[in-house]
């Protein structure tokens, strides 16, 4: 029979399996829509540029119209105009990517952290040790019964704390070995997690939005094989594994 650990693992791969797709398709559709977007930017570019160097309501707004003409030309204008929306809206796209996949891999970690402490709850006891009890409650309730509780509080203010304290939870129950993967090509790196969470912040608190992010495809895989890492951090702490008909079955929206 599946336990309710097993179904929260296999359905926390699932939600990170149809956010990888979702998030994939969106870039790839803007990408590809990016030739026609282009043509029809010129096109308003063009439009505007006649508008104000030939418009006589424009031109009552324009200076010196003739100078305009010659430091400006029509090519010239079109080309910085289509340039600088196409760069924009690339900016923006990587933007929605890193906010996207910052908020799957915080919800992963915590998800992951929720099937440990559904599996093996005395595994949390060493977090939970300074918890204060109140003596109301050890008179009225079991040890068992106290030990859900306080573990229920704890995870309601993790899935608040940042995502490096979610991986720390996770790792401290998991204890892997140094340098251990559960696939090739990858290395977690508690450096390059700390960098999304600054640019995360830039982006949202900031004044990083609209402006250049390197390798936004690199950074989105490598977010994605962090959801992996964390699965099989579980896995190989716990024994958990997947079941199919959750993992890849409808969630009703979940």
């Amino acid at each position: 029979m599946t336990t309710p650990a097993e179904i929260l693992f296999s359905e926390t791969h699932g939600r990170t399996l149809r956010a990888w797709s979702t998030v994939s398709i969106f870039r790839q559709v803007v990408h590809a829509g990016f030739a026609a977007a282009t043509k029809a930017k010129t096109k308003e570019a063009e439009f505007l540029y006649d508008l104000v160097i030939s418009d006589p309501d424009y031109m009552k707004l324009v200076t010196d119209v003739e100078g305009f003409r010659k430091a400006m030309p029509k090519e010239k204008f079109v080309e910085l105009g289509v340039t600088h929306s196409a760069e924009t809206a690339n900016n923006l796209l990587n933007a929605a990517t890193v906010l996207f996949g910052h908020s799957m891999v915080d919800g992963t970690a915590f998800d992951y952290c929720r099937v440990t402490a559904l599996h093996a709850p005395n595994d949390w006891e060493p977090d939970l040790s300074n918890k204060q009890v109140a003596l109301s409650m050890l008179r009225e309730r079991s040890t068992e019964e106290i030990l859900r509780l306080k573990l229920e509080a704890l995870l309601e203010d993790l899935e608040m704390k940042s995502l490096k304290e979610k991986i720390d939870r996770l790792h401290a129950r998991c204890r892997p070995e140094k340098g251990w993967s559960p696939m090739n090509g990858y290395a977690f790196d508690p450096a390059g997690i700390e960098c999304l969470d600054v640019l995360r912040q830039n982006l949202v608190h900031g004044n990083a939005l609209g402006r250049e992010i390197k390798d936004a495809d690199g950074e989105f895989d490598y977010m994605n094989r962090t959801c992996w890492y964390f699965m099989g951090l579980v896995n190989m702490r716990y024994g958990l594994r997947l079941d199919p008909y959750v993992t890849l079955g409808p969630k009703d929206g979940k």
